[in-house]
């Protein structure tokens, strides 16, 4: 599956406006609710994430006090976004950066691509 990443937090000024990153702050939420009641993704995926966007990664020790979950929910929650592609680490301990999977792109960022970006006129 292709993905890419993005290091949106720490140069926040640069790369998205305020309102712009509220709003793909929702669109993310948005998606994330629909995958926790599809059963894709566990409940407290959305919170991580959403650390993840705005402080540009998450310290594996801090997801249990993001989502309020025990120690074992929290890495059930961190298993499942990293096997989605969601989020990415350099080793299993590292903190974790957030990622978009080409699944998701669409969804986390309407018209980055236009409707006929590709074709020949």
């Amino acid at each position: 599956m292709g993905q890419f990443s993005m290091e949106i937090s720490r140069h926040a000024g640069s790369v998205l406006s305020g309102n712009q990153q509220d709003k793909l702050l929702m669109r993310i939420e948005i998606h994330l609710e629909e995958e926790v009641r599809s059963k894709r993704l566990p409940r407290g995926s959305f919170q991580v994430l959403r650390e993840a966007i705005l402080a540009g990664e998450v310290e594996r020790s801090k997801i249990p006090a993001i989502t309020g979950y025990e120690e074992r929910a929290a890495r059930n929650i961190t298993s499942a976004l990293v096997e989605r592609g969601m989020l990415s680490s350099t080793s299993h301990r590292a903190p974790l950066r957030l990622n978009f999977p080409a699944d998701v792109a669409e969804r986390w960022f309407p018209n980055l691509y236009p409707a006929n970006a590709g074709s020949s006129a």
